[in-house]
């Protein structure tokens, strides 16, 4: 018997067999063992495809397990993506707004305008703060308003008394001629 194994102990043959009813031969796995104790060869044999089988089955797995990690990848980007972009709007746009709101007031010098105010994180503060920033302005400007006022009355007021001052100047300068002439005639007459 070990002379069947080729002198090895183990051995393993390839071989095409076709079953009676079978279109064509198919190929056979058989692996002798020579068991020495009992001086028998112990042998088992499967189709090739038998054991291919669990090969191609992990394959077949493994193929799907790729496909189906590539499918939550890109599910995991497109997601990313998207939280990306709706946060980054979030952020942007108050930006924006007070962006937009600074500029129209430079612009149109419109000091009504406000800033909406958002939230309550950072940007929205800045919102709150440069709508008080406007309003101190607004009574800053009032205050300037109501002082350029005053002046202006005082002004006027003026101008009426230095009117005033000029037509009494007027008078007293001709009063004044009147005496002088006065004072000259009684001189005259005094002579």
């Amino acid at each position: 018997l070990p002379s069947i194994l080729g002198g090895l102990h183990q051995n393993e043959q390839r071989y095409p067999w076709q079953n009676p009813g079978d279109p064509a031969p198919r190929y056979k796995v058989a692996r002798l063992q020579y068991f020495a104790p009992w001086d028998w060869v112990i042998g088992a044999g499967s189709y090739e495809e038998e054991f291919l089988a669990a090969p191609r089955k992990i394959k077949q797995i493994s193929s799907r397990s790729i496909m189906l990690m590539w499918i939550i990848a890109a599910m995991a980007m497109l997601g990313s993506a998207a939280v990306w972009f709706f946060t980054s709007k979030g952020i942007s746009r108050p930006v924006v707004n007070i962006a937009e709101t600074v500029r129209r007031v430079a612009q149109e010098r419109d000091l009504t305008l406000e800033v909406p105010v958002a939230g309550k994180d950072e940007i929205g503060e800045m919102a709150r703060w440069f709508n008080a920033f406007m309003e101190k302005l607004q009574a800053l400007i009032c205050d300037i308003t109501n002082s350029v006022q005053t002046v202006s009355l005082s002004s006027q007021d003026l101008s009426g008394i230095s009117q005033q001052m000029q037509v009494g100047s007027q008078e007293t300068a001709n009063r004044s001629h009147s005496v002088m002439a006065a004072a000259e005639q009684m001189s005259s007459n005094m002579n």
